[in-house]
């Protein structure tokens, strides 16, 4: 276990950046260069001029790991992978040149099993894949997740960074619902800001964390200022239109209130404090609601869509104007990869490039709805992927994870930590249940916001296991 000294022996080493300048700007001229050689685009000069900056910068560890919570919501990213996890490798890399002396037992995450059980199972998949050396680079979203979590895990020791952490998520989570509900209103459409599409998820990782800690502050200026939040975040989501989304939200507000609720005395509360916390959290809720259909009274339009599934899915040009019908086509091929390798599966992160020789449907839908997409939903995908060995071993993983999870809110001493303990489990929570609903926790921004969820729990977790052995 991650022991006082073992932290002192951790601490990180000063690096003078005076001295690296030489080489920052040795590498400014090689990359001016080539721009010069194969290519004068703006975007390109400024990506290389900046390249060797942020290199540089990285060795700086405390402000990539701030700027970690920031690169969710930067909508890019080159090469399959998105911009967070490209600070993920950063953060990587700055931990192994900042942090000396490690302690390489001091790096085991208090789940490590399972997890290694998943991946060995997932390189085993690779064998049929149908571009192995693809599926093995695209398996590095796994280990980028497993990364940030031990590295996480490793390097917190006080409570402070965490809640640095989680400020800085939420401002970009405010700041994007006020970017969201400016373009809903403004063009009465579907919105999701400068943090795109994952922003649903986003925003509804944002409200766990909200109404869970109003739920465990005392004073009712902050309580009201922190459920008045909530109200902006629920207006955003709403204004996202996306169903899944909004069941994910408030079934995993259901489950984390009413599991503290069915153990309100542990948590030090009184029933009719609970009760008038529920009904204060409704309203809320509500006028969140009310004024989301203010901004775009034709949010709940794509129920409408669902329930007309049958009636004229198709437009006269070909083209399928109901998301959940559009779907089927994906999960029809998904099905066909699955029983034609339902032990190993396809290969680990292989079903866009493999569904090629798997669909029946007509070519033409294959084309606009199912090439190069993942299956939409995570368990779904994992079967077809890596198989029912796969499956299996994801199955055990999240079963760890949940355990974890609940005896860790309900193991704390202090209401500090029962409040943090409560908090964190949450945001885990919603990742988990909104696993039924779409497979974006399996790469890119998603699973580093799982990674980052889970890792701020695993390093409470360890916080509060030193104070108890101190």
């Amino acid at each position: 276990m991650f022991s006082q000294q073992s932290i002192l022996a951790l601490s990180p080493h000063t690096i003078e950046l005076r001295k690296y300048i030489p080489h920052f700007i040795l590498l400014n001229l090689i990359f001016l260069s080539a721009i010069l050689l194969f290519g004068n685009t703006l975007y390109l000069a400024v990506l290389f001029t900046a390249l060797p900056l942020f290199v540089i910068a990285c060795l700086n560890f405390k402000s990539v790991l701030y700027f970690l919570p920031v690169s969710l919501f930067m909508n890019f990213g080159p090469f399959g992978f998105a911009a967070s996890e490209w600070i993920t490798v950063l953060l990587i890399f700055s931990f192994f040149a900042v942090y000396r002396n490690i302690d390489w037992s001091d790096l085991a995450l208090p789940i490590a099993v399972p997890f290694l059980l998943y991946y060995s199972v997932m390189m085993l998949s690779t064998i049929k894949s149908a571009n192995m050396l693809l599926s093995l680079c695209f398996i590095n979203h796994y280990l980028l997740f497993i990364g940030l979590m031990t590295i996480m895990y490793t390097v917190i020791v006080n409570q402070k960074t965490i809640f640095r952490l989680l400020a800085t998520y939420l401002t970009f989570v405010m700041l994007n619902s006020i970017h969201v509900i400016i373009q809903a209103a403004l063009t009465g459409k579907r919105a999701f800001g400068f943090a795109g599409i994952m922003f649903v998820d986003y925003v509804g990782v944002g409200i766990i964390f909200l109404a869970v800690l109003s739920l465990f502050i005392t004073r009712w200026n902050y309580k009201i200022l922190l459920l008045s939040l909530t109200v902006l975040f629920t207006i955003a989501l709403i204004l996202t239109q996306t169903r899944t989304a909004w069941a994910a939200t408030f079934l995993a507000l259901f489950v984390t209130i009413g599991f503290i609720a069915i153990r309100h005395s542990y948590f030090g509360f009184q029933a009719k404090t609970f009760r008038r916390f529920a009904i204060l959290l409704i309203l809320f809720l509500g006028i969140g609601l009310s004024a989301a259909l203010i901004f775009n009274p034709n949010t709940f339009g794509r129920f409408s869509d669902v329930g007309n599934a049958s009636e004229a899915d198709v437009t006269e040009s070909g083209f399928v104007k109901n998301s959940l019908v559009s779907r089927v086509f994906i999960w029809h091929t998904a099905y066909n990869a699955f029983i034609a390798n339902p032990i190993l599966g396809i290969g680990a992160y292989s079903f866009p490039f493999s569904s090629q020789y798997y669909y029946t449907i007509s070519k033409y839908f294959y084309k606009i709805y199912v090439e190069n997409l993942t299956p939409h939903q995570t368990f779904f995908a994992v079967a077809v992927e890596t198989g029912l060995l796969g499956l299996i071993a994801f199955i055990v993983l999240l079963i760890s994870i949940l355990r974890y999870i609940f005896k860790g809110m309900f193991t704390s001493n202090t209401f500090e930590e029962k409040r943090v303990s409560a908090v964190l489990g949450g945001g885990v929570i919603y990742c988990l249940i909104s696993m039924f609903t779409t497979d974006a926790w399996l790469w890119g921004h998603g699973i580093i916001l799982f990674g980052f969820s889970l890792g701020s729990f695993f390093a409470h977790e360890k916080l509060k296991h030193n104070r108890e052995t101190e």
